[in-house]
C-alpha cells in the first residue's frame, strides 16, 4: 500500500503544481518554499478540482509478455485491448477537463459512451484538429478488432472450422506482432499530443522534481 501511495503521488504531483500555474497561483519558479506554501494554502481547492483516472499499465504490459510468453495469445490480445482503452481514456478525462472544463459527469459519460474506434478518430481529430497517427490507428483496429473475436466468440459449422481457427488464430498473431514496442509508441504519442493541449504540464513536471525530491 506505501508503494502504491508513492507512485500515485508521483503521478499526482506535475498536476498539482500546473492547476497552480494555469490558475496564476505560482509566480516564484525558483522558490521551492513559496510553491510548497501555495500548495498547502490551496490544497483542498486542488483536490476537489483534479480530474484522476488509475491506471495499471505497468502491470497490463508484464500481464501481455506472460500470457504471450505462455502461449495464451487470447488472452493477451485481452489485455492488450484494455492497456489501450486505459491510455486513451485517461488522455480523454484530462483533455476534455483542461481544454472545454467540462464537469466529471459530462466527461466520464463523453469518455464512457465513445467506443475505442470514436477515440481514435472523429474524438480525437475535434479536439486537435489533426487525425490520429495513421499506423497507430490501424494497429488498435487490428487488435480491436481479435479482442472482439475472442471476447464475443461465435462457433461455427465443422466444415468451416479448420479454416475459420487459423484466420482467428493469425489475426491475433499479426495484432501481437511487436506489441510492447507499439504499445510505448501510442504512450509517446499519447503524452505528444497532451503537452500540446495542456499548456505549461512539461513545465510543471519540471518544478515538481525540485518540490517534490
Amino acid at each position: 500500500m506505501e508503494n502504491f501511495e508513492k507512485e500515485f503521488l508521483k503521478l499526482a504531483y506535475p498536476h498539482v503544481i500546473h492547476y497552480c500555474l494555469i490558475k496564476h497561483k505560482i509566480n516564484k519558479f525558483d522558490d521551492v518554499d513559496f510553491i510548497r506554501h501555495v500548495i498547502a494554502e490551496n490544497l483542498e481547492e486542488i483536490v476537489d478540482s483534479l480530474r484522476y483516472s488509475v491506471s495499471y499499465y505497468d502491470e497490463l504490459k508484464d500481464g501481455i509478455n506472460s500470457e504471450i510468453k505462455n502461449n495464451r495469445n487470447e488472452t493477451a490480445i485481452i489485455l492488450v485491448g484494455t492497456c489501450i482503452e486505459h491510455l486513451l481514456n485517461e488522455y480523454y478525462i484530462q483533455v476534455l477537463d483542461f481544454k472545454y472544463g467540462m464537469t466529471k459527469r459530462d466527461i466520464e459519460n463523453a469518455v464512457t459512451s465513445s467506443t475505442l474506434i470514436d477515440k481514435i478518430t472523429w474524438m480525437f481529430k475535434i479536439i486537435n484538429n489533426v487525425d490520429f497517427d495513421e499506423k497507430l490507428k490501424n494497429w488498435i483496429k487490428e487488435v480491436n478488432s481479435a479482442r472482439n473475436k475472442v471476447v464475443h466468440y461465435k462457433p461455427f459449422g465443422k466444415n468451416n472450422e479448420e479454416f475459420i481457427n487459423d484466420k482467428f488464430a493469425n489475426s491475433i498473431y499479426l495484432a501481437l506482432d511487436d506489441v510492447i514496442n507499439k504499445i510505448e509508441m501510442l504512450s509517446n504519442f499519447i503524452e505528444k499530443s497532451k503537452s500540446k493541449i495542456l499548456i505549461g504540464l512539461d513545465d510543471a513536471k519540471e518544478i515538481a522534481k525540485k518540490v517534490f525530491n
